[in-house]
Formats: structure tokens, sequence, C-alpha cells
């Protein structure tokens, strides 16, 4: 059996280094998994540049005005019925990108496996930063008023039978 070794990658990154490049030099490296935040409002994880981080080596030295979103084609059916709706992230860098398409691509034919996750937008980015939150996802404000009391509103999509 093989080790799971792995490794976060920021979306910008993989537009600005390439899909392709990026999993190749990953491999040559040793990484068998990439871990890909497809929804993200967190510094941490996504974005390029910010002023109390050296210039990471690749795309423009420039701040650049990282809102966050989703980084993957979301399709509409599955929001019907529920409080939120489909959002991309609308960073130039990334726009129109689906990260799961291209890299899922890059990395089936390479043998790498590709993790995704979900990267909320933390306390500590808060107070560092004036980057996107979840809250500006269609219907956040209903979800918010929701609550405990009308939880029967927070349903989710149902999911399709396997």
């Amino acid at each position: 059996m093989n080790s799971l070794i792995g490794i976060q990658v920021p979306v910008v990154s993989l537009v600005d280094e390439g899909f392709e490049e990026t999993v190749d030099r990953l491999n040559d490296l040793g990484i068998n998994a990439i871990f890909i935040g497809t929804q993200a409002f967190d510094r941490g994880v996504q974005g390029r540049q910010v002023e109390y981080r050296p210039w990471p080596g690749h795309g423009p030295k420039e701040i650049d005005d990282h809102r966050g979103g989703a980084y993957f084609t979301q399709h509409a059916e599955y929001y019907k019925g529920t409080l939120l709706g489909p959002w991309r992230a609308p960073d130039k860098d990334v726009k129109g990108v689906d990260v799961l398409e291209r890299l899922i691509s890059a990395a089936k034919a390479r043998h790498t496996k590709v993790y995704s996750f979900i990267l909320e937008y933390t306390r500590a980015s808060r107070s560092i930063t004036k980057a996107g939150s979840f809250s500006r996802s269609p219907g956040f404000s209903s979800v918010a008023r929701a609550g405990p009391s009308n939880a029967s509103q927070t349903t989710c999509a149902p999911r399709s039978s396997r």
C-alpha cells in the first residue's frame, strides 16, 4: 500500500504555473495527492499576494483582489429548494476556471489523487485582510435568519441515489 504524500495548492498557483506542469513538478518531489480549496474565502490558502507575506514567485508582483467563492462549475439544479444559490469566485485571475475539471484531468493522467475541501473565512483572516466572506454568497442572509426555530427552511438539496 502506498503512503499518501500530499500538499495544499492554491487555485491561483495552478493557474499561474499551469495545471499539468504543477502536477508534474509535485510528482517529481514524491507528492501523490493534492488538496485543493474548491470553495474558499480565507487568505490562508487562496489568493496570491497580501501585504504581510513575501511574493510567492509567480504571477504579478501586486496585491491581488481576492474575494473568494467557488472555483468550480456549480449546478443550479442542486440548489433548488434551498436558501443558497451557486456563486463563482469573481477574482480576476481565476474567474471562470473550473479547478476540478482541469486538476482532476491532469492528476488522473499522472496517477495523483485530488482531495477537495472548503476553506471558510476564519477569525484570524478577518483581522488581517479585507477578503470576501461566505456572507456574500446568494441567500446567506436567509440562512443566517433561519436559525434553529426555522430549521425546515435550511434543507439541503436531495442526494441522487447511488
